[in-house]
């Protein structure tokens, strides 16, 4: 295994196989608490479709209002799926 000066910028497979599950964790435990609130709190019927569907629509626009906010998060996305090797034509610069 080399070692690297860029400690930053590198993660091992331990760290990245961490993150997966601490991810996987936090996406059960972020499904538990909505469900409880929804269904609990709200006293919504987790049977009906109409429930379901206001509680995915609600989501999705917090989610939607969240990624079109910022900026650095919608520019990564964009600048990570080009990957720069957009080549560029000569009389545009």
């Amino acid at each position: 295994m080399v070692l690297s000066n860029k400690v930053g910028t590198e993660l091992t497979f331990i760290e990245i196989l961490f993150a997966i599950i601490i991810g996987q964790l936090l996406v059960s435990f972020w499904q538990k608490s909505i469900n409880n609130f929804t269904y609990n709190t709200l006293q919504l019927n987790k049977n009906s479709t109409y429930h379901t569907f206001i509680i995915a629509l609600t989501a999705t626009f917090i989610f939607l209002i969240y990624i079109f906010s910022s900026d650095t998060i919608f520019d990564a996305v964009l600048e990570t799926d080009t990957g720069g090797n957009v080549p560029i034509p000569p009389n545009i610069k």
